[in-house]
């Protein structure tokens, strides 16, 4: 019979906390525990210890801690408060200081409040803080007594365990829903332990999916994919800076703008995004990435551009990025780059040819050239033409004035030749009339 009540009790338990998550319209009936719980040691102006746990949280808890109190209760019809709590334990991994009154907002624990993020970091004990002293008591030691209070864990003399949980508190209900414990950590060997490696980005990207348009606000749901949980975890373990949000518009396939997003300089956050979109009845196209600077190396983090949010004529529609990593648009880019550096500065049009000189000047001399050689041998040809018709009408001439001369000679002859034959005869008749005068005298 004890075992039987037992068993009803524990379902019943179950049922009432599968009906209060119901009831306060969570999308889970309890997240996941943290996973992956890392210790930093920080000391705020050369000062006071501080420790800090970096852990992940489960996507569905990252959805509602993302959204604001408004948001919460037009997607879930009520507003919520996510919180992690940690419980710790002195000397043993067993002796945790967890009772009934931690099942309530108001416990006398260490809380912190979560950002909504996939990946958080958050204060575990900072020992500026008396109740953080007095919680750890004899296990903190005063690291400088000369100049006042500076405290510290004793991890040379004791030993600090620590485990966590989630907490999701329904303001309209005013009732908690809680993950179970994570393992315990030993936050000692946390200080000897080696800074994870930031993993290779490798097909990496941010996935958006369930996109759409309330007035000029554009909504879509984003969450993280490939290695990136992975590499804003090491990030954090490193004390670096966080990953930055970027996201480009660009409107009727112009060139592509920065565009900011309600609260993008929360990088890690899964679930809703909302852009504000410029008044045009142009296409309009957007899409984020996530980049920033590996410590290990120096070189840049950079994921692949997530598919595009398209919208035209009041249409919202989720188009896929076959370039995430822009090398064809880089490789397009750079061929266009060349092409341009060739491009003549004279005419604008023409590839720059050998010596820098413009295409039309080329041609132009060229032209030049032709024209001259035509022109000289037009001219020359022309120049042998008048020579032989020079010729021509010489040799006539000279032909013709031989002809003339031989004709007035002979001409000359036969004309003397007849005057002598007519003169000769009264030269005789002369003579005998001569004659006979004188023998008549």
């Amino acid at each position: 019979m004890k075992r039987l009540l037992c068993f009803v009790l524990a379902l019943c338990l179950a049922a009432a906390a599968a009906f209060s998550a119901a009831a306060n319209g969570l999308p889970f009936d309890k997240p996941d525990a943290p996973d992956g719980l890392t210790f930093l040691f920080t000391y705020p102006n050369d000062g006071n210890e501080c420790i800090e746990a970096v852990f992940t949280v489960p996507d569905a808890l990252c959805r509602v801690a993302s959204l604001t109190q408004a948001q919460q209760e037009k997607y879930y019809g009520a507003a919520f408060e996510s919180c992690v709590q940690f419980d710790w334990s002195l000397d043993s991994d067993k002796a945790f200081h967890y009772d009934e009154s931690w099942d309530s907002i108001g416990g006398s624990y260490p809380i912190q409040k979560l950002t909504g993020s996939f990946v958080d970091k958050c204060e575990v004990f900072w020992f500026a803080y008396p109740e953080a002293v007095q919680r750890c008591r004899s296990g903190v030691v005063n690291r400088n007594t000369e100049k006042g209070e500076v405290y510290a864990f004793d991890f040379d003399n004791h030993k600090l365990y620590v485990r966590a949980r989630f907490l999701v508190y329904d303001y309209q209900s005013q009732t908690c829903t809680f993950s179970d414990w994570s393992r315990v950590c030993d936050v000692g060997a946390a200080r000897t332990a080696d800074t994870p490696d930031v993993p290779r980005v490798g097909e990496s990207r941010i996935e958006v999916s369930k996109a759409s348009l309330d007035g000029n606000v554009l909504t879509f749901d984003a969450q993280p994919s490939g290695s990136i949980r992975d590499i804003a975890r090491a990030l954090l373990c490193t004390y670096n800076p966080q990953l930055s949000l970027i996201s480009q518009m660009r409107v009727d396939g112009g060139a592509w703008e920065y565009r900011s997003m309600t609260r993008g300089d929360m990088p890690y956050l899964i679930g809703l995004r909302e852009v504000e979109l410029p008044e045009t009845t142009g296409k309009i196209e957007i899409r984020c990435r996530l980049t920033g600077n590996n410590p290990t190396d120096g070189t840049a983090i950079i994921t692949g551009w997530s598919d595009l949010l398209t919208v035209e004529d009041g249409k919202v529609q989720i188009v896929k990025n076959d370039d995430p990593f822009d090398v064809k648009a880089e490789e397009k880019r750079q061929a266009d780059a060349a092409r341009e550096a060739n491009r003549c500065t004279l005419c604008g049009f023409c590839p720059v040819h050998p010596f820098g000189v413009c295409m039309f000047i080329w041609l132009g001399g060229l032209l030049l050239v032709a024209l001259i050689v035509v022109y000289n041998i037009l001219a020359s040809k022309k120049k042998k033409q008048r020579a032989a018709q020079i010729r021509a009408r010489e040799e006539a001439a000279r032909q013709t004035g031989g002809d003339k001369t031989g004709s007035f000679v002979m001409t000359d002859r036969i004309t003397l030749q007849g005057n002598a034959a007519q003169q000769q005869p009264e030269e005789e008749t002369s003579a005998a009339a001569k004659e006979e005068n004188d023998d008549a005298h």
